[in-house]
């Protein structure tokens, strides 16, 4: 991002750009669909396994805690693709955007007089001040990544307060789904007051 805001209109600006934007406008359930049938269809590539957080059978008796998450890791790997892809292209473009307009600030043309290189001058001074507005940004993403996970959770199966939130909503359990609209509130509060 602060590569392709150091020379905008160039175009690895515009390929960059062009990427983050289709990345950002996919929809999760359409990529989980696809990333399923390349990576968990037999007939194709069958590196991953397709639904749940654990093989059907269980973990092992004798596993521990270390051997139980190397077991579950292959089961993530999809699910968590899904959940950050659209939140990583929007940070990145918003940071694209905030370095074009840190580059126009007096204080990096002052350090560029200085004889500073460019090098120093992006990372250093162009950086850190683009990231301001981007930790506030950060507290949107909570409240996004709760309600990607009702569809998410869905479609991989995953044990989870989306899947809950489907399945109560789908056999009219309120004291349920008022629960899961409390407990998103307060991550949401939560999230903006970090």
């Amino acid at each position: 991002a602060l590569k392709s805001a150091a020379k905008p209109g160039k175009r690895f600006d515009k390929n960059i750009s062009l990427l983050f934007t289709i990345l950002y406008s996919l929809p999760a359930f359409w990529l989980a669909t696809l990333l399923m049938m390349f990576f968990c269809n037999p007939d194709i590539l069958n590196l991953l396994p397709a639904s749940g957080i654990k093989p059907i059978t269980g973990y092992p008796e004798d596993s521990g805690f270390l051997s139980k998450v190397m077991i579950s890791l292959p089961y993530l790997i999809l699910p968590t693709i899904c959940y950050t892809y659209s939140s990583f292209a929007f940070v990145t473009r918003s940071i694209r955007a905030n370095a074009l307009d840190v580059f126009k600030q007096e204080y990096v043309k002052t350090a560029r007089a200085k004889g500073l290189d460019e090098k120093t001058v992006l990372w250093r001074h162009v950086f850190r001040n683009s990231l301001l507005p981007i930790i506030t940004m950060l507290s949107n993403v909570f409240p996004f990544a709760i309600s990607g996970s009702i569809i998410l959770e869905t479609v991989f199966t995953i044990p989870g307060m989306g899947l809950t939130m489907y399945q109560s909503v789908d056999a009219l359990d309120y004291p349920v789904i008022l629960a899961i609209f409390t407990l998103t509130g307060i991550i949401t509060i939560a999230g903006f007051f970090i």
